[in-house]
């Protein structure tokens, strides 16, 4: 096969449309970085194809842009997880996670022991804790409630053998069963 640069040429023009297929195929059309490894791939693969073999150029082609964009593709989901947050990494020298520092903006904490008392709440949270039928659970609550409620997420985890998500939804469950009973409106 002639590799003159007038052929070269030629043969990238009947081919784009592989490339178009590809891109569609992962779902990059509109992305110009995609595009210009598509055409390199085809150029590679024009400069590369071996008539002596028994395969059309076409399917050479179509599999060398393929791997091409494929690489292309897994390296972007490469950069996208290097620049994912992880809840449960430590964010100061403490230990403390990003699960522990989020703070709900809708707390009644103040609204509770205004229209409540601190007598009235204690007795709900006991009531509330009593009703939990799940062991693990029960004690999550229990540790909370022992450590007057400065216990982080991560250190019931952790006392507890279980996970931090775990603790987390069981703590907000809790809360709201609390709210339910002491009658808050947000």
């Amino acid at each position: 096969m002639d590799k003159s640069p007038e052929v070269v040429e030629e043969l990238i023009k009947l081919n784009a449309g592989l490339i178009g297929k590809q891109l569609k195929k992962f779902g990059l059309v509109g992305d110009p970085e995609a595009l210009s490894i598509g055409y390199e791939a085809l150029y590679k693969a024009i400069m590369t194809f071996n008539t002596s073999r028994s395969s059309k150029f076409s399917t050479y082609a179509t599999v060398c842009i393929y791997n091409s964009l494929g690489s292309y593709v897994r390296s972007l989901n490469t950069a996208i997880n290097k620049n994912t947050i992880s809840y449960d990494a430590p964010v100061d020298d403490e230990g403390t996670t990003y699960l522990d520092s989020f703070k709900s903006t809708l707390t009644a904490d103040g609204k509770l022991l205004e229209e409540a008392g601190v007598k009235e709440i204690m007795q709900c949270v006991e009531l509330c804790i009593a009703e939990v039928n799940n062991k693990t659970q029960r004690s999550i609550l229990e540790y909370w409630r022992k450590s007057k409620f400065k216990a982080t997420q991560r250190e019931i985890a952790s006392e507890l053998n279980c996970s931090q998500s775990y603790v987390s939804q069981t703590l907000n469950q809790f809360r709201c069963n609390l709210k339910n009973k002491l009658g808050v409106r947000l």
